[in-house]
């Protein structure tokens, strides 16, 4: 989830040791914990690298509104790519899909375009679409968010569905903010009864600051942009619990969302193509499946990839783990 970047160095690295042959055998508890924090190099000349990336997108149709968003760490990124790359390529040979081919959820069910140069059935399609909620659910320490608003009657769903997610998105940073602390400052505990001399340099590590970047598909950038900077100055939250001891509501700017949202074409990240079917699939869950969806299965594909749904502010949890009124 973080690490600790090294500084440059200009020497050449040591050879390893010798299998067998350990530096710190036979020092005291204490002089093992010296030993171990200076080779990580604890000193005011590192930095803490604790940033998540979020890939947002959207389905809908005239009565629902399903905005997505998968978060993993930065240092997570690379991993997610070559899993999703390995698993393009098996479909490339097993049902000779592009690797350039935009995978998009909505043409890929109905049967619209050539996905290469095999004719690819509509039930294939259902489980070529299948296989990709099942790759969301296996890729490494990614973390979905999803809301569904009623669209009908409701003059623009997405910005309201767009302040939800990035309301949610901040708070889960400050809870991983929260948690993160209280294991740094066992850790410091430790540190200050066993190693005092690297106490000072330690203490400087227990601040743990968690931030996200948005990574979205094209359509209304300056809208969203406009909102996300909004938020990040003026973001009154009603209380749960009727009132805050401020007032009705309290100011909670979404500053652990950093920059302005980063959009992209769809066709140009397969990631991005992975919220557009995560989105899609909870889509067809929350309205009535027709004719075809019943066929192929695919209003109960949702939970292959451990959805959850956010539909307000006050929230609990069914037994599916799905977030409701």
């Amino acid at each position: 989830m973080f690490r600790y970047a090294d500084p440059v160095r200009s020497d050449p690295p040591k050879p390893k040791e010798k299998q067998g042959h350990r530096r710190n055998h036979g020092l005291a508890p204490e002089e093992k914990l010296s030993a171990r924090l200076g080779s990580v190099g604890v000193s005011s000349q590192h930095a803490l690298v604790a940033t998540y990336l979020v890939y947002v997108d959207e389905s809908y149709d005239d009565d629902v509104f399903c905005l997505s968003a998968m978060m993993m760490p930065a240092t997570a990124w690379k991993d997610a790519f070559t899993m999703v790359k390995e698993h393009r390529v098996k479909l490339r040979e097993s049902h000779s899909v592009l690797l350039r081919k935009e995978i998009h959820a909505r043409d890929l069910v109905a049967g619209r375009g050539r996905l290469g140069p095999q004719d690819v059935g509509k039930w294939e399609r259902s489980r070529i679409f299948q296989g990709l909620l099942e790759l969301v659910a296996r890729l490494p320490k990614v973390r979905l968010f999803n809301v569904v608003l009623q669209a009908r009657g409701d003059a623009d769903p997405q910005l309201k569905a767009w302040d939800r997610l990035l309301n949610r998105i901040h708070r889960t940073l400050r809870e991983y903010e929260d948690k993160e602390g209280k294991k740094r400052r066992e850790i410091f505990d430790v540190i200050e009864k066993h190693a005092p001399h690297l106490a000072d340099s330690a203490e400087l590590r227990l601040a743990y600051k968690a931030h996200a970047l948005i990574i979205a598909d094209e359509g209304r950038d300056i809208e969203i942009t406009r909102v996300l900077r909004k938020m990040n100055v003026h973001n009154p939250i009603p209380s749960a619990f009727g009132r805050w001891p401020e007032g009705a509501v309290r100011n909670t700017p979404t500053e652990k969302i950093i920059e302005d949202p980063i959009f992209r074409k769809s066709d140009m990240s397969y990631l991005l193509q992975l919220v557009d079917c995560v989105a899609f699939a909870l889509l067809k869950k929350e309205v009535p499946p027709t004719p075809n969806i019943k066929k192929y299965g695919l209003h109960k594909m949702a939970p292959l990839a451990n959805l959850w749904a956010i539909s307000g502010y006050r929230l609990q949890s069914s037994a599916m783990g799905r977030l409701h009124r």
